[in-house]
């Protein structure tokens, strides 16, 4: 946990996240804002796992993390 109030909760990405993150990865209106890019179910899965590999990079300047 990054940190935590009474309401919300900022944390680092599981691999449980995948169905949401799938589901958030493939909504139109959320990708316009990233790359734009809806990817299918397994891409979304390579994705993720690169995202939590970068937790252990030394140095890493990118950073995404869950908002609960």
């Amino acid at each position: 946990m990054l940190f935590e109030t009474e309401r919300l909760k900022v944390r680092e990405l599981i691999f449980d996240d995948i169905h949401v993150f799938h589901k958030m990865q493939t909504n139109p209106k959320v990708m316009q804002f990233a790359d734009g890019e809806i990817k299918n179910f397994d891409k979304n899965v390579e994705e993720l796992k690169e995202l939590i590999k970068r937790y252990s990079i030394k140095n890493n300047d990118f950073w995404i993390y869950a908002v609960v």
